[in-house]
This record gives C-alpha cells, structure tokens and sequence, in this order.
C-alpha cells in the first residue's frame, strides 16, 4: 500500500473576529476534506509535542522521522538545496528577507518585495562588493516575491554565527559570532556589512526610510552548512517523491534522497499551481512508496495577515484533494492530510496550539468526525499524537 501525506502549511488557525470567531479551516468550503474524514480516523496533532511552537523546518523534518537531527539543523542550506544551487563544502548558506527598515535600521515590515530592476543592480552591487572588500564570491536566488537564498563562497568562513529571523521592531543588524575565534568574529562582521551595504544600495532607488514601500534591505539569516541525512528510502523502506513548490520543502526532499519534480506554477505561495501538484501527485502514487504533497500559501497568508487569502487557499488545498481522491483509489493508498503547526492570522505567527490531522485508508477504521476543523477533530479516534509518532504509524499501516 502507498502512502500519501498532504501537508496544508499553516493551515490551522486559532479563532478569528474577521470570522464571527470560527476558523479559517471553519469557515472555508472543503467538502473534499469532510469526505476524508468520514472515511478515516481523526484527532489533534502536536509536531515537536504539546505548548510547544514549531517552525515549518522542525515540524516536517520530525514528521518524516528526522527529528534527532533538528539540534544541528538549519534552514540556510535547505533553502539553498531545494532553490537549485550548488552548495559545496566550505560555503555557507542563508535564507534571505527583503524587508523595509527604518532610519535606525529597526524592521518595519520584513516581508516586502523588491522590484526587479532594484534586485538586479542590488546583487550585482553585493558581488562585487564582497569580492573587493572582503575577496569573497557571493551567490543570490530569489525563490518567491521577497524570500531569497544566498551563498558565501571563500576561505576563512564560519557557520558559527547567530543570524536570527527578521522580526519587526527588531534591529537589521543583528548578526553576531557565537564563538570568540577570529573566523566567527570575521564571518558575523561580514554579514552585517553585507545587511549595511545593502541597505546603502537599495536606498538609491528613492524609497524613504520608515514608510511603506519597496523593500530597503536585505536580511540574511538561518546560516549553515552543506548538511548530510540518511536517504529516506534507507531509513523507511519507502520510495518517496516530495511534491512542492516552497524551497525549504523542496530542500528537505533533496536532502532526504526523494525524487523531487520541477513543478511548473508551483511558488510556495498563495499563487501555487494547484492543479499542477494535484497531477504530479496523482503520477507519483503510481509508481512510489510515498508521496509528501506539500502547500505553503496558508502559512503566506497567515504571516500577512490575509484572512480571505487564507480561505482561499484551504479551498483550492481541497480542490487538489477532490482531483487526487477522484483519480485514485483509497482501497490501495493510505492518505494523511495534516497542517504542520498553527499560524495564527491575527498575529502574524506560529503559535503551539494543535492541528487537526486526519488519516484514511482501507486498514484505517472510521470514527464519528465528518469535517475537517480544530474543533471536530478534538473528538476523533486518533486521539492526540506528535509528530515523532506519525511515521511510525503511517509505517504501521503500510507495512
């Protein structure tokens, strides 16, 4: 039996006055959800264990049975990896925000787009900057409207360095060694050089500092290095294929052996080709083990604040279920459909409450639940479950 796990990034989320107080999962149209639920069995799904707030990186690493590697995990170079680029030993790798700061460099807003003329003069101005002042190649991918990756390539660099999230309110220039040796020292003086020239250039293009508008800044941060997992195939017995649009999901496939297809469309984002991931879904059930589907636009709105883009996104999310189960049969396919954590739209942030989970399949026996939401699921027959026991379950039931 295959196995096929859809993930909704973010997709649930805490109660919403925009919503008279229900849901985005409450309130949106998913009759293609509540058909799976009432196939299957449902409960509440804490990622890294109850209270505890789970990034997207921690969260689908732990559910695919990586999680005693998320003490020496970083997003940088899974960024990088699922971005397409060349990440070899000796580099260092970042995720990259542009962001709009003010005249004391304090963020205002740290997820803002760049237009691309002002990008392009911006990384050619970075390279060459970073090889005269600092004898340095530098490398740059945008990935989706204001996310980018970034490699340094040279001698004497250091991953030993503390490159925190951008966060509003918070100061651009933040980087700073973790160690006292002269690389760390060097490597975090660099970084922050690199945020300032930044800030010099972009600033050229008639922005004003502390107004909303184009972005001013580019932020680099999740450093790390080319990192080394155990294929998943090895690890589960699985043939797995990642289907996803979002560079750190696609990162996370690559690292972890799975054939992982370049999907036109697919951004990550609200704008993702659903259609796409539902056909590319549908062909990897034929000839794989497992089949990770993965939708990040729920989490985009969340952190934006967009609560109609939200619901969008979850219908479209169930759209792609309807195509899957439609040209699929349940009685030869186990399906999980899962929200790796909750982004609260009203702040803008993961927060620890559970999500629903839902797990269907001709060895899976069916509970009372007959829609697919935070509250429903409470009371279904899964129970509560973290994410360290999810694969071993899946693996159970395939098995």
């Amino acid at each position: 039996m295959a196995a096929l796990m859809i993930i909704g990034d973010g997709m649930a989320d805490v109660p919403l006055s925009e919503l008279g107080g229900h849901t985005p999962l409450e309130v949106a149209g998913c009759p293609n959800m509540a058909r799976l639920c009432s196939k299957g069995r449902s409960g509440l799904f804490d990622p890294l264990g109850p209270g505890i707030v789970a990034e997207s990186a921690e969260a689908i690493m732990t559910i695919l049975g990586y999680g005693h590697h998320l003490t020496h995990l970083s997003r940088g170079p899974l960024e990088v990896l699922g971005a397409g680029l060349d990440l070899k030993e000796g580099d260092i790798a970042f995720r990259c925000n542009f962001s709009l700061v003010d005249e004391d460099l304090r963020i205002r807003n740290e997820r803002v787009e760049v237009p691309e003329n002002s990008r392009l003069d911006l990384i050619q101005s970075l390279q060459d900057y970073c090889h005269s002042s600092w004898g340095l190649d530098l490398v740059f991918k945008l990935t989706w409207r204001f996310k980018g990756v970034m490699l340094l390539k040279g001698e004497n660099l250091s991953s030993e360095v503390i490159t925190p999230p951008p966060g509003r309110g918070e100061e651009a220039l933040a980087v700073r060694p973790l160690t006292e040796s002269a690389d760390s020292t060097r490597t975090a003086m660099i970084i922050n050089s690199i945020i300032k020239e930044s800030n010099r250039i972009l600033s050229k293009s008639g922005c004003p500092p502390g107004v909303d508008g184009p972005a001013n800044i580019l932020i680099p941060w999740g450093i790390g290095r080319k990192i080394s997992l155990e294929p998943f195939s090895t690890k589960h017995g699985l043939n797995a294929t990642c289907v996803a649009g979002a560079s750190l999901v696609r990162g996370i496939g690559e690292a972890c052996g799975m054939t992982v297809p370049l999907i036109a469309g697919a951004t990550g984002g609200v704008d993702t080709n659903i259609e796409a991931k539902a056909e590319a879904a549908i062909e990897a059930c034929k000839d794989h083990d497992f089949v990770l589907v993965h939708v990040g636009g729920p989490d985009e709105a969340s952190h934006d604040g967009e609560v109609q883009s939200k619901v969008k996104i979850i219908e479209k999310i169930d759209s792609m279920l309807g195509d899957i189960l439609e040209r699929t049969s349940l009685e030869g396919i186990l399906v999980t459909l899962l929200s790796d954590h909750t982004s609260s739209t009203a702040l803008r942030r993961h927060t620890p409450h559970p999500t629903p989970i839902v797990i269907t399949g001709s060895r899976m026996a069916s509970d009372d639940v007959r829609e697919y939401t935070e509250s429903a699921a409470s009371k279904g027959g899964l129970g509560r479950i973290t994410g360290a026991m999810l694969m071993k379950t899946i693996l159970g039931l395939v098995g």
